[in-house]
C-alpha cells in the first residue's frame, strides 16, 4: 500500500496572496509528515508567472527541502501562461536550486517521461503539450488551428499508450499530467470538447490512479483518475471553490481511498448592491477579499459610496453606473456574458489567442454600440 499527496496550481506569486499560499504549502509540509505519505506529486503550474522572481525561488527552496526530508517529489510543468513557453519553465527555474544539486529526492520535468522508483512505483510524466514539442517534424503550415489540435490529441493518446506498454504489473503505474480531458468542465457553461487538445479519459484504463492539474475546480474524472484542484483562491471568480490537496491511499485490487485536505485558502466574497447596503461592520472579515457587483441608477449612487466609506474594510467596486434613461437590452446582456465565459475558456487555452484578439475586437464594437444608443436615446 502507498500514500500519494498531490497538489496542483498553486500559482505561487509575490504579487498575489503570497503569504496565504505559503500558509497553505506550510500546510502540505505537515500534511505528509501527519499521514506518513509515500510521495508528493505537484501537476503543474508551481509559480503564477513565466520567470518566478527571486523571492519566489527563493520561498521554493525552502518548501522543497523540507518536504524532501518527508517524502520524495514528483514535480512537472504546466501550461505556457504561467511557466512554459520561454525560458525558465519549471526545470530551469528548480534544478539550480542547491537543494537539487545536492541530490535530494526531487524529480521534475517538462516533457514526458518515465520515473521508476525503488518503491515500487512507476510515474509517467504528461507535463502540457505544445506544438514545438509534438510537431517537430510536421507540415502544419496549411493546417486550421482544429486540424492541429486533432493530432496534437493524437500524439497525446500515442505517448499514453506509450506508457501503457511500459507497465509492469507488479509496480503501482501513476499518471502525473496537465491539461485537459474530453468532456470535463472549464466552467459551468463550457466542457472540453472534440476541437480541444485533450486526452481521452477512456486511455486512462490500466493506471493505478492519475493526478491532474489544470482545471482548479479538483473534479473527478474517474474513479481511478481526478483533478487535484487548486491549492488556494487566486481571484473573485473562485470565491466558490474549495482549495484542496489530495490524499490518495492505493492497495493493489483496491479501489483508490481519496481524501480531500482543505487549505487555509484566501478568501473572496462577493456582494449584490442591495446585500451591501445591508451589511453590518460586525459582518466583515478583515481577512477577506470583498467587492460589490450590479448595476445602480446614477440618483442612488451617493447613498452607496457613503456606505462603502462607512465600512472599515475596504470593497472593490465592480458595478455599473446606469443613467437616468438607460436600459441594458437582454440580447447585449446575453452578448456579455458569454464573451466573459469564452475569455474565461481562453485562459485555459493559451494557444487561442487569435480568438482572444476577435473577441476584445467585439468587446470594443458592443462598447461603441452601447454609447452610440446611449447618446441617440
Amino acid at each position: 500500500m502507498i500514500k500519494i499527496l498531490g497538489i496542483a496550481d498553486v500559482h505561487l506569486s509575490e504579487t498575489n496572496n503570497f503569504d496565504a499560499t505559503i500558509k497553505c504549502l506550510d500546510q502540505v509540509i505537515r500534511w505528509s509528515h501527519e499521514h506518513q505519505v509515500s510521495f508528493c506529486v505537484v501537476a503543474g503550474n508551481f509559480y503564477e508567472r513565466l520567470r518566478p522572481s527571486a523571492k519566489e525561488i527563493l520561498f521554493t527552496e525552502t518548501f522543497l527541502s523540507e518536504l524532501s526530508k518527508q517524502t520524495p517529489i514528483i514535480m512537472i510543468s504546466g501550461d505556457r501562461t504561467h511557466e512554459m513557453g520561454a525560458s525558465p519553465d519549471i526545470v530551469s527555474a528548480i534544478e539550480p536550486l542547491r537543494l537539487v544539486q545536492h541530490d535530494l529526492p526531487i524529480y521534475v520535468s517538462s516533457k514526458a517521461k518515465i520515473i521508476e522508483h525503488e518503491f515500487n512505483t512507476s510515474f509517467y510524466l504528461l507535463p502540457t503539450p505544445y506544438r514545438s514539442q509534438l510537431l517537430t517534424d510536421e507540415n502544419i503550415k496549411d493546417l486550421s488551428s482544429e486540424e492541429i489540435n486533432a493530432i496534437l490529441t493524437q500524439k497525446l493518446k500515442e505517448i499514453i499508450w506509450g506508457f501503457k506498454a511500459q507497465f509492469k504489473k507488479d509496480r503501482f503505474n501513476i499518471l502525473v499530467a496537465h491539461g485537459s480531458v474530453l468532456g470535463m468542465a472549464y466552467n459551468e457553461e463550457m466542457d472540453v470538447g472534440l476541437s480541444d487538445i485533450f486526452i481521452d479519459p477512456n486511455d486512462l484504463d490500466g493506471f493505478d490512479f492519475g493526478f491532474f492539474g489544470h482545471l482548479h475546480r479538483g473534479d473527478k474524472i474517474k474513479e481511478n483518475a481526478q483533478y487535484i484542484g487548486s491549492l488556494n483562491r487566486i481571484n473573485f471568480s473562485e470565491e466558490h471553490l474549495n482549495p484542496h490537496a489530495l490524499l490518495v491511499e492505493l492497495e493493489k485490487g483496491q479501489k483508490p481511498q481519496i481524501t480531500e485536505l482543505y487549505t487555509s485558502a484566501t478568501k473572496y466574497k462577493t456582494f449584490t448592491i442591495q446585500e451591501l447596503l445591508t451589511t453590518e461592520n460586525n459582518d466583515l472579515d478583515p481577512h477577506t477579499h470583498y467587492r460589490v457587483k450590479g448595476e445602480i441608477k446614477e440618483e442612488d449612487l451617493p447613498i452607496l459610496k457613503a456606505k462603502l466609506n462607512a465600512l472599515p474594510v475596504p470593497i472593490k467596486p465592480a458595478f455599473t453606473v446606469l443613467t437616468s434613461d438607460y436600459m441594458r437590452s437582454e440580447t447585449l446582456t446575453h452578448d456579455l456574458g458569454l464573451e466573459a465565459s469564452l475569455l474565461e475558456y481562453i485562459s485555459l487555452n493559451p494557444d487561442l489567442n487569435d480568438l482572444k484578439n476577435d473577441l476584445i475586437d467585439k468587446a470594443l464594437e458592443l462598447e461603441k454600440e452601447l454609447t452610440l444608443s446611449t447618446t441617440a436615446s
